[in-house]
């Protein structure tokens, strides 16, 4: 379910105090990751540490550090578990977290000391909907379809020079890389129509807020 545009898979059980997702894949055992949510609020993750393997992570304790481009935040459980696996792609590749957080994403696999009293503090997302709600306004937290490389505020500016800024910028990132651009020119939308057009890089997604425009864009592959 969508919650103020932040997703939520309802199949999965969630720590709202803690930003993190869990889903039961055998007996005892879960895979854990951080919610769409808080991957917003980190913005662009770039690394990734965490305990040793079979490590004993006590209640509300770190079992992980997650550092982006803005923020370090140690990630915390709410019940004592064992670090049974790690996910390597995310190590290698801290993004993907930002990405995909709920599949590819993931952050490791653990296993629960006391499974039924763990499990009471677990929620249905569907039965939060106004605390996250709370939470999301109170963090000022906008969530996009994509967690973007790069920012471009251009308010006040028109959409010629915001072109000419986006042509240099995009010359120096890599191919794959996301650019948020948010302007208040009433243009911006059929101005970046043509120019994903003319470019070939990729237009995600465009919304309009109040009189600004977000727009994701992604350079291209080839």
């Amino acid at each position: 379910m969508e919650i103020e545009e932040c997703f939520f898979p309802d199949d999965l059980l969630y720590s709202p105090e803690f930003n993190t997702w869990f889903k039961n894949i055998q007996k005892n055992l879960y895979k854990i990751g951080i919610t769409s949510l808080f991957s917003s609020y980190l913005g662009k993750i770039i690394k990734i540490n965490f305990k040793p393997l079979f490590s004993i992570i006590e209640k509300e304790k770190n079992i992980c550090t997650i550092e982006s481009v803005n923020k370090f935040e140690g990630i915390k459980l709410p019940f004592k578990v064992k670090l049974i696996e790690i996910n390597e792609k995310a190590l290698d590749k801290p993004k993907i977290i930002n990405d995909d957080p709920y599949n590819e994403g993931w952050l490791a696999i653990i296993e629960l000391f006391e499974p039924e009293s763990s499990l009471t503090v677990l929620k249905d997302v569907k039965k939060e909907n106004e605390n996250v709600k709370k939470l999301i306004n109170f963090l000022k937290i906008k969530c996009l379809k994509y967690v973007p490389d790069y920012h471009l505020y251009e308010i006040g500016v028109e959409c010629a020079a915001v072109i000419t800024k986006l042509n240099e910028l995009f010359s120096k990132i890599n191919k794959g890389e996301i650019v948020l651009l948010v302007s208040d020119d009433p243009t911006a939308y059929v101005e970046m129509v043509r120019w994903t057009d003319q470019t070939k890089n990729e237009l995600l997604d465009a919304k309009k807020e109040g009189n600004l425009w977000y727009i994701l864009t992604r350079k291209k592959d080839d």
